[in-house]
Order: C-alpha cells, then sequence, then structure tokens
C-alpha cells in the first residue's frame, strides 16, 4: 500500500428519468409497468453497485429494476453519451472524458472512494508465510517507475526492509503499466510523485512512463492487472 494513501473516487453518472420498460394495458389503461433503469460499470465498482440495486428494487417497488452490468471506462462513457443507459459508475475518469460528458449535459458526482494498492510478485517470499511484510514507500515507488530502482536486492529496498536484506532477490524488477491511457493510472503517477518529492515528471493521462526500460515493462489492463501480475515473476504493479 502506499504509505499515505491516496484513493481514485469512483464517478457515478446519470442522467435524466427516461426510463425503459415494458407495460401492459387494458381498455387503452395502463394496468402494469415494469421499469427498467440501466446502467454500466467497471468490474471494481460492480459489486457495491450490484448491492445497491437490489436495496433499491426492494425500497422502491417490485416492478422497478436496476440493471448494472459490467462494462470497461471507454464502453460505459460512450453509452451515457449515446443515451444508450442511464447511468454509469467509473473509477478512472480521464479529463477527455469528462469534457465529453459536461458536452453532452451529464450529471457528474463522487459516490464512493476506493483505495488503490501495490502488488507484488516475488516467488522467494510465497514460499515462507511467516516472512515480515515488505515495505515500499512512496520514495521507492517512485524510483521503481522512473527507472532508478531495477533489482529488487537494490540498496535502497534493502536499507527500508533490513529483516528481508539477505532474501531480497538479485533479479530485475519486472513493472506492469497499462496498455492504454487511463485516469487510474494518471492518479497514481500523481500519488508516487508526491510521495517521491525528488521527482518531477509531469502527470497527464496517458503516460506511457519513458524512463523505464522497455524489456522491463509487463502490460495489463485494469480489469486483468491482478492475474497478469501473479503469472509474471518479480513484477509490481499498481491495483
Amino acid at each position: 500500500m502506499l504509505e499515505t494513501g491516496f484513493f481514485p473516487i469512483t464517478t457515478g453518472i446519470i442522467t435524466g428519468a427516461q426510463d425503459e420498460g415494458s407495460q401492459t394495458t387494458c381498455d387503452d389503461e395502463l394496468v402494469y409497468q415494469n421499469v427498467i433503469i440501466s446502467g454500466f460499470g467497471l468490474p471494481s465498482v460492480t459489486p457495491v453497485w450490484q448491492a445497491w440495486a437490489r436495496m433499491y428494487t426492494v425500497d422502491i417497488g417490485s416492478n422497478i429494476y436496476v440493471d448494472f452490468t459490467e462494462a470497461s471506462n471507454n464502453e460505459a462513457t460512450t453509452a451515457i453519451i449515446n443515451h444508450s443507459v442511464k447511468f454509469i459508475a467509473s473509477a478512472d475518469l480521464r479529463e477527455s472524458d469528462m469534457e465529453a460528458l459536461q458536452s453532452a449535459d451529464v450529471l457528474v458526482f463522487p459516490s464512493f472512494a476506493l483505495g488503490m494498492s501495490i502488488g507484488y510478485t516475488i516467488p522467494e517470499f510465497t514460499l515462507n508465510a511467516q516472512l515480515p511484510t515488505l515495505i515500499m514507500t512512496g520514495q521507492l515507488l517512485a524510483g521503481i517507475y522512473m527507472g532508478d530502482i531495477d533489482r529488487w536486492n537494490h540498496p535502497d529496498i534493502v536499507r527500508a526492509n533490513p529483516g528481508l536484506a539477505s532474501l531480497l532477490p538479485n533479479q530485475t524488477i519486472k513493472v506492469m503499466v497499462r496498455s492504454e491511457p487511463e485516469g487510474h493510472t494518471a492518479l497514481f503517477l500523481d500519488g508516487i510523485i508526491r510521495l517521491g518529492n525528488n521527482y518531477s515528471l509531469q502527470v497527464t493521462d496517458n503516460t506511457t512512463w519513458p524512463s523505464l526500460d522497455p524489456t522491463r515493462k509487463v502490460v495489463s489492463t485494469a480489469d486483468n492487472a491482478a492475474s497478469i501480475l501473479q503469472q509474471n515473476p518479480y513484477c509490481i504493479g499498481y491495483l
């Protein structure tokens, strides 16, 4: 985890209440109507929004349903702008996304916070559950992602982890990066620059980590980052 913690804010976006549904009439009078409120969102926020959807149906009425489906950030943003869904939930809206949403007259507001964490895969550590926790400060993360710290037994990492000094492997640190521009990357970069105060790389939402040796990069998407991390020994990444 980052030592002080910083959080991407999950953003709920909702348009006008033009609910979709089916209805039954008798002698031209409405006798029954099912109302379906459809929404898209990232896998990371799906459990919370699906729970809220169930609670909403119970509280409001059995004929009103909220249909929340997993989708990528690009899919969700495109759908809300085209009015294909009534709301979306995203954890990493980019500046360009916000401009497009404002142009489409979409209301944007924060709904809850998610923590960003750091994961790593060191095979030597997985064999011993009694080992001390690896300490990874913001300064170390900045050094790794800016290309200055490239091995797991680098003196700076050893200095922060004296209890693991003899076990930190002399292995190249593989660094997991995103395959496409996204807000999550901009948030992470902003965080490590704040914590690693010797660095001043400009924060953008399309960072390609130019300081990193290309042979050390492991590419992932936001959705498969955890599995990619597990599949690559000596890798570190943000989740």
